[in-house]
């Protein structure tokens, strides 16, 4: 008898980058953090499951698909460039369908982990976008979480977005970097915990454990 290995179950990483005119001062340490990012994660193999990365960005061009849902061992990544005004709601969108079309992300996928990080506020319609996202349809069963990048970041849309209220906190370019560390580590554990079928709460809950052992070895 011939034994045939089961396809890995894809867990989706959506990450919806402001790359406004703002951020100018902290592209450049973004960049390194992303391809540090993926660096690792295309040495990490797991028997678990098979990440699949996508990268949403809202400036200068609107908001457009960077780069494509794909396994991220597939990924050529080209650096993101600032400039122009901060469109969420047209980032949203893109996420929004991205996340129903279930020939992108199939049935039987992970809870996509979608990651919105900002330094400012956004200057769209982005109210409706943000609603139907949270509460409608595959999208509002996501694992999602907020970045907000220096100072005059707006809290209350980052709070308002992320599942459990909780807003990370990049006050430092160099902290982007610190963040995307915590974040490869939280994906690595995932994709090999025996428990990856654990429910949104208990994982959010462990990232804000690893995040705070993370600060506090950094202070």
């Amino acid at each position: 008898m011939e034994f045939v290995a089961q396809p890995k179950r894809v867990l989706p990483l959506i990450l919806l980058i402001d790359t406004s005119s703002s951020m100018s001062c902290c592209i450049g340490e973004l960049n390194v953090a992303i391809r540090n990012m993926l660096g690792t994660l295309k040495e990490q193999e797991s028997l678990k499951a098979e990440v699949h990365v996508s990268f949403i960005t809202f400036g200068n061009e609107g908001a457009r698909l960077h780069t494509a849902l794909k396994p991220i061992y597939n990924i050529e990544f080209e650096d993101f460039r600032e400039g122009g005004m901060t469109p969420l709601g047209g980032a949203l969108r893109i996420a929004k369908d991205m996340v129903e079309n279930r020939e992108i992300i199939p049935s039987k996928s992970y809870a996509p982990i979608i990651l919105l990080l900002s330094d400012g506020a956004p200057n769209d319609h982005w109210e409706n976008e943000l609603d139907r996202f949270i509460n409608e349809g595959r999208s509002k069963k996501c694992i999602r979480m907020s970045l907000g990048i220096g100072k005059d970041y707006d809290y209350e849309v980052l709070k308002s977005f992320s599942s459990n209220g909780r807003v990370y906190e990049a006050e430092e370019s160099t902290n982007i970097i610190d963040f995307f560390k915590f974040i490869t580590m939280t994906i690595t554990e995932k994709t090999l915990s025996k428990d990856i079928n654990a429910n949104s709460k208990d994982f959010l809950n462990g990232i804000t454990e690893t995040y705070n052992k993370i600060a506090k070895d950094r202070d």
